[in-house]
């Protein structure tokens, strides 16, 4: 019936295949031989196990019978492990299949079935990100934490969205919830014995030895090593040796190690479950791992470890990092110098030189006053003459608060590249400053000749992912609006946003920047519906709570971006200047946490920074 059903056949001859059945099994097998002569049945199966036992021995005798009869049905089927209706000898169906095991999947092959499947169900930003660097650390995370099994890498990429896969917490308590029938039914199925050894692995959380095992469950050791070795045949536990042990021992672990959380969350309501996602997110995540680092307590063991994980990763082509100009990420940078990844610019010196400067400055105070107060601290040091870190240091404490003269950092940077003494990397960034400076000056169709003449040189020696050239393709879009072509300069910030995205991830400052001028040039152009969906999209995505601090400000100038759109007053030329005072009470607000200017702020907009607009 399930056949004739599956073959889309009309309701009439679901009718007569129903009345066939009432006639007798061989009136409804010729039916069906009319109804495929043509062709060759397929019967895609999942969990044939289930279907197997439910059949029971008599009932698979007459379906092995029934296809035996017909010629022309396969079955394509899947199980979680081999069960007996296939692996016992005096079973009806024994010898049947050809039988293939599924591999463990690796990061890379899970990252392209999470990608295949996002595009099946139409989630084409989440296939784009998953094939990014960013994203693959963060699948790395969930790889450690749930194994390389492809039954669970599918039920995965059918409960992950972009915004949780980059978080991975909710990714991974999502994939646990979903897994949560699976897991039950399987172990319903296990016999008492195998409950009992699987549930004493889950709660040990480590691999353990035959005797071990056989102590804290009460069985027999003989029972116990029988056990496991049909837990191992059916895919619940795995064997090894552990070096350095006595080697005659077999050391026992559950397969799936999401498994043991699950049973954790069963038994007491609640898991290590996030603490753990974190530490593998840090593991994994290189930017992460910087951000402890700015925040570790300088000296102490943390900032080894820190340090010693991130000295391994592939070298990082140059030490512009402080161009965000933030001091977190000029302390992260200053403490890998300290500790010999001085990179092409920067020195051993240097770094201890900026860690003593940044000795007690909170590395998340964004005012103004703490500002000036680093950029004071570094025009007033000093490196010995010949110091490889000496140019670096000049540089950025000629950048570090050039917005409030930017003609006097344009002059310190033009004179610094007169140096004969400069390497190429070092006029590089320089020569990148000296495009920027221009553009603040006023002189925009300079900095743009400027910036597009330095672009080919940062690709071919940094290459075109790195976060330099990227800044430098986001000024020549940035030139290129202010100059009047609006058209162009969207194109080119929609080049911009996939790079972005995949250097940097979907909530980075930057990234979040670049998805703003696109909606800002969308409008220009005078398409405000599109324009306003981007702007929600926007603020959606910095809202995020795993998003970076800085990208709440991003939250509050979008927000108040939208309440322009919908008002209509982008077509309001006597607004223009009440709306750049409203967004810099915002940066005000965000950075200084300034009550005053809090109290300026129009009333929607207060409400809606507070949450009391109703709307989330």
């Amino acid at each position: 019936m399930e056949v004739v059903r599956g073959l889309g056949s009309p309701p009439e001859v679901v009718e007569e295949a129903v009345a066939a059945r009432r006639a007798g099994f061989s009136e409804l097998e010729a039916m069906l031989r009319t109804l495929t002569r043509d062709g060759v049945v397929v019967l895609v199966v999942e969990n044939l196990d289930r279907i197997m036992r439910h059949l029971d021995t008599s009932g698979q005798h007459d379906l092995r019978g029934w296809m035996e009869r017909a010629g022309n049905v396969v079955v394509l089927a899947t199980a979680p492990a081999l069960f007996d209706a296939v692996q016992r000898r005096d079973s009806p169906w024994f010898g049947s299949f050809e039988i293939v095991p599924l591999s463990p999947l690796g990061v890379d092959d899970g990252a392209e079935l999470v990608a295949l499947l996002a595009d099946q169900l139409g989630n084409h930003d989440l296939a784009t990100f998953v094939r990014t660097d960013r994203a693959l650390a963060r699948l790395a995370t969930i790889h450690q934490l749930a194994g390389g099994s492809p039954r669970i890498w599918t039920i995965f990429a059918t409960c992950v969205d972009l915004n949780n896969l980059d978080a991975v917490v909710p990714a991974a308590e999502r994939l646990l919830e979903e897994l949560v029938p699976f897991y039950q039914q399987r172990l319903w199925e296990l016999p008492p014995t195998e409950q009992k050894v699987v549930d004493t692995l889950a709660r040990l959380g480590a691999p353990a030895t035959v005797t071990a095992i056989s102590d804290l469950s009460g069985l027999r050791r003989d029972t116990t090593a029988t056990t496991l070795s049909r837990l191992a045949e059916s895919g619940w536990v795995q064997g090894s040796k552990m070096p350095h042990l006595d080697r005659r021992a077999t050391w026992y672990e559950l397969r799936e190690p999401l498994l043991r959380h699950h049973m954790q969350y069963r038994d007491t309501g609640r898991s290590q479950l996030s603490l753990i996602v974190q530490l593998l997110q840090a593991w994994f995540d290189r930017g992460e791992r910087r951000r402890l680092l700015a925040a570790e307590r300088h000296g102490g063991v943390g900032e080894q470890y820190l340090v010693a994980t991130l000295r391994g990763d592939p070298a990082r082509g140059s030490d512009a990092s402080y161009g965000g100009r933030t001091i977190a990420d000029l302390a992260a940078e200053a403490r890998l110098w300290q500790h010999g990844e001085v990179g092409d610019l920067a020195s051993v010196r240097l770094g201890e030189l900026v860690v003593e400067l940044l000795g007690n400055i909170s590395i998340g105070d964004y005012s103004a006053p703490t500002a000036r107060l680093v950029g004071d601290r570094l025009r007033a040091a000093q490196l010995p003459a010949g110091d490889p870190g000496e140019v670096l240091l000049e540089l950025i404490a000629t950048c570090w608060n050039g917005t409030e003269d930017p003609r006097a950092a344009l002059a310190s940077t033009t004179r610094l590249l007169e140096r004969s003494d400069l390497t190429d990397p070092q006029r590089l960034a320089i020569r990148s400053e000296i495009a920027y400076w221009t553009g603040e000056v006023g002189d925009a169709r300079e900095a743009l000749r400027l910036s597009s003449e330095l672009l080919p040189d940062l690709e071919h020696a940094l290459g075109p992912h790195h976060p330099d050239t990227l800044t430098t393709r986001n000024n020549i879009a940035h030139w290129t609006g202010e100059l009047g072509d609006t058209r162009e300069a969207l194109r080119l910030y929609t080049e911009l946003l996939p790079d972005h995205e995949q250097a940097l991830g979907p909530h980075h400052p930057h990234t979040l920047t670049t998805r703003n001028n696109i909606a800002h040039w969308t409008g220009e152009l005078g398409d405000l519906g599109a324009a306003i969906d981007l702007y929600r999209s926007i603020a959606a995505a910095a809202a995020a709570p795993h998003a970076p601090d800085r990208t709440q400000v991003v939250t509050a100038a979008v927000a108040a971006a939208m309440l322009v759109v919908q008002n209509d007053l982008l077509e309001r030329r006597d607004t223009a200047r009440q709306d750049m005072d409203v967004l810099e009470l915002l940066y005000e607000v965000a950075f200084n946490r300034n009550a005053a200017a809090f109290a300026q702020l129009p009333l929607e907009v207060r409400s809606l920074l507070k949450g009391e607009s109703g709307s989330g």
